[in-house]
């Protein structure tokens, strides 16, 4: 007995049998624990099944009576609106526009998709006419032809438009459209009358989807169910089965209840806004199942937590019984995946640091891995642009012995890349690149290709000796697969010569950006393998810039686009390069720029929103910049014009007043005092607006008058001198010599054809 009692008091202090009997008291709570909801359910499931049918028509209630009172007040809006009144004072079939926004109001209300409606018919009973969604018609179409039903035909409609309501809805009804050919059901609808009692001309049909409505609305689980109007009349059935005779009517009291009749369970509530009676009814039989239902769902429950205990004790039993192997288990996997977590928190410590470990040397592995590839391509771009760093200590695998070559890839994206591509520029270059990067390692495996500007690609190509490799077919190939892209990128392909030498590689990189700008104007992709070197540059000579300038400043556009394309003609026949015909269109529009805001000529929107400079990048062949050049000269000599032939009050009052005054002492200070200015502010207006300055102006006018003295009348030079202001008549011969060419003796003796055109 000593010996059991020893044994018994070993086992008992054991940590297994503690568990047993830790988890033998939680299967008993449990079992508890189910007994007792299986004996509370039992007792009030059915009531509680009850109670919930009758919120679920009580939803469905709600539900519905917000429907029809949405669909009345919308029917009461479009009855009563601007449009309708309209059309109910006049004749609808003379009203086509107003028709025509009432069927765009009709379309519009339709595509609404919780209203459930199917159809809108306006119906004008005098005229015996109709508007709907698809049109207009007469009466008898619409109702005995495209949507036809024996009870709602166009008598039954004409005789309820003279019943003293103003809001009816009738009972759901399947509606066809007739065809020669075979009838074509429209669906099952509820008509809704709506019209005012004290006209009986006019009203409005709303065809109600019931189906649809159903659908939405019905209560939960419900299969029969049932719409009686304010009389006990059926308006709606979900189910043909179920008619006014089946139901209790003379029990169905009060706002709400349930009734059990035979085999069925009857709800019935009373809408608060129509009256109508909602009734559903449920069969007793599955009132029955939900609880045999549940009393399964209980039982299983109870056996499932039997289990569930069961389970648990046995397998955290075994997870206790061998934490240290599994800690062995984890440092000899030391690659491996975490091991399974357990429920000692000391386990899952240790077991957590060792993972954090693993993983942190495959991180460190992995990032060294990547940054090795970034670290070599920075290396090679420091080299080929020449740039001293830090990394002297980084080799970069180039043998002296293996040819290699540059290959620069150079990017234009054009205008319908950036309104049409869903992809932004970095990512389309990153694209080309991967391409790029493809297309040659198929060859040359040891080929490097990456990004050195944002519009820039540049291959590295090493040529292994002896290995034949058409670097000119293989270009060719890219071209072609560019060449489909046109519309939204142009590119260039420049390629340098076979170097030896890794030292050669920045002068190398020098030599292939330089062809790449040796490029020439084309729409599409061109591949520059052999130095052209630009011809001399274009610009204007001193005489054309004089005269670019005169004939603008003048607003005329047909010379200055006569000077630059002659200009233009010349860069494309000696061949010159696209950079000096872009540099050139530069000059050309900063020249154009610079006019118009020395004349105080706004500049924008020369061209349209999109600024000239973005235009002109859009430019690729001699034509498109021929045709720029015509659209920007001929726009800015139109403001030139513009700004010209507007009046001007400074100018107008000068010109009258030396045109008035001109015998007398005229200064710039006399006339700005007049006009409450200074006299330099004038001078520099006076000079902007007419392009001549005010005393060469009043010179030039003195002598035009003089002119006509000496061409007209004998009076003599000393008072000609006079009255056009010179008291002394040497200043007068001076200045008249000076602006006609000749003395006006000479003048008047009859060689004015000689003398020059005053200005």
């Amino acid at each position: 007995m000593p010996q059991f009692t020893h044994l018994w008091k070993n086992k008992s202090s054991s940590l297994f049998f503690k568990l047993l009997t830790s988890f033998a008291i939680i299967i008993l709570l449990l079992v508890s624990f189910n007994f007792l909801s299986y004996t509370f359910f039992r007792t009030n499931i059915q009531d509680e099944i009850i109670n919930n049918n009758r919120l679920n028509l009580n939803t469905a209630v709600n539900n519905y009576e917000k429907q029809l009172v949405l669909i009345k007040n919308l029917g009461f809006n479009l009855y009563f609106n601007e449009k309708t009144e309209i059309m109910k004072s006049t004749s609808p079939q003379l009203n086509y526009e107003m028709m025509a926004q009432i069927r765009k109001e009709l379309q519009s209300t339709l595509t609404t998709p919780f209203l459930y409606l199917h159809n809108i018919i306006y119906f004008f009973k005098d005229s015996s006419y109709v508007i709907e969604k698809e049109g207009t018609s007469t009466a008898e179409i619409m109702f005995s032809k495209f949507y036809y039903n024996e009870s709602y035909s166009l008598p039954f409609w004409t005789e309820q438009l003279t019943k003293p309501t103003s809001f009816k809805i009738y009972p759901n009804s399947p509606f066809i459209e007739k065809s020669p050919e075979k009838p074509t059901l429209k669906g099952d609808f509820m008509p809704i009358l709506i019209k005012n009692i004290y006209n009986q001309n006019f009203g409005i049909i709303v065809l109600l989807d019931s189906s649809k409505m159903y659908e939405a609305l019905q209560p939960p689980g419900s299969s029969r169910f049932l719409i009686l109007d304010e009389d006990q009349q059926p308006l709606f059935s979900s189910n043909g089965n179920i008619t006014k005779a089946d139901l209790p009517l003379n029990q169905m009291t009060g706002q709400q209840g349930f009734r059990q009749i035979d085999q069925s369970y009857v709800f019935y509530q009373k809408g608060s806004e129509t009256g109508y009676t909602y009734v559903h009814t449920i069969p007793a039989e599955r009132i029955a199942s939900q609880i045999v239902k549940l009393n399964w769902i209980l039982i299983g429950l109870l056996v499932i937590s039997v289990v569930i205990g069961i389970a648990a004790s046995i397998f955290f039993t075994i997870k206790l019984n061998h934490p240290i192997a599994r800690i062995i288990e984890s440092i000899s996997h030391i690659n491996g995946p975490s091991s399974p977590r357990s429920q000692i928190k000391e386990f899952d410590l240790i077991s957590d640091k060792l993972y954090d470990l693993q993983r942190m040397n495959r991180d460190i592995r992995d990032d060294l891995t990547s940054k090795n590839s970034v670290l070599q391509h920075y290396m090679y771009m420091n080299k080929l642009k020449m740039i001293h760093g830090g990394g002297q200590q980084v080799k970069i695998p180039m043998s002296s012995d293996k040819p290699y070559q540059l290959v620069l890839f150079q990017m234009q994206m054009k205008q319908a890349f950036h309104e049409q591509s869903d992809m932004e520029k970095n990512k389309a270059m990153y694209y080309i690149r991967e391409y790029v990067h493809y297309h040659f390692t198929r060859s040359l495996e040891e080929s490097l290709t990456f990004q050195i500007e944002k519009d820039q690609i540049l291959s590295l190509l090493f040529i292994e000796p002896g290995r034949s490799f058409d670097l000119d077919a293989s270009l060719h190939s890219l071209k072609q697969v560019f060449d489909l892209d046109l519309a939204y990128c142009l590119i260039t392909i420049a390629t340098s010569p076979l170097q030896h030498e890794s030292v050669d590689l920045a002068v190398a990189y020098e030599h292939v950006i330089e062809r790449a700008n040796q490029r020439r104007l084309a729409d599409e992709t061109l591949i520059v393998s052999e130095d052209e070197p630009a011809p001399n540059g274009f610009a204007l000579s001193v005489a054309e810039e004089q005269e670019f300038t005169a004939n603008l400043s003048a607003g005329n556009s047909t010379a200055v686009i006569s000077i630059v394309n002659r200009i233009l003609n010349q860069m494309h026949k000696k061949r010159a390069t696209a950079l000096q015909f872009t540099e050139f269109a530069r000059d050309i529009a900063a020249r154009v720029t610079k006019l118009l805001q020395s004349s105080g000529i706004e500049t924008d929107q020369l061209l349209g929103e999109q600024p000239v400079s973005e235009q002109l990048s859009e430019c690729y062949t001699v034509e498109q910049f021929q045709n720029l050049f015509e659209k920007l000269l001929t726009s800015a000599s139109e403001r030139i014009k513009r700004k010209k032939s507007q009046a001007d009050y400074f100018t107008d009052f000068v010109t009258e007043y030396v045109e008035s005054h001109y015998g007398e002492d005229i200064s710039l200070e006399l006339l700005a005092e007049k006009l409450n200015i200074t006299g330099a502010y004038l001078s520099t207006y006076f000079k902007e607006k007419n392009g001549i300055n005010f005393s060469d102006y009043i010179n030039n006018y003195r002598m035009d008058r003089a002119k006509e003295m000496l061409e007209n009348t004998q009076l003599k030079i000393q008072e000609i001198s006079e009255r056009v202001g010179y008291h002394n008549v040497n200043s007068f011969i001076r200045m008249f010599k000076k602006v006609t060419g000749i003395p006006p003796g000479e003048f008047r003796k009859g060689d004015a054809q000689k003398a020059k055109p005053s200005l």
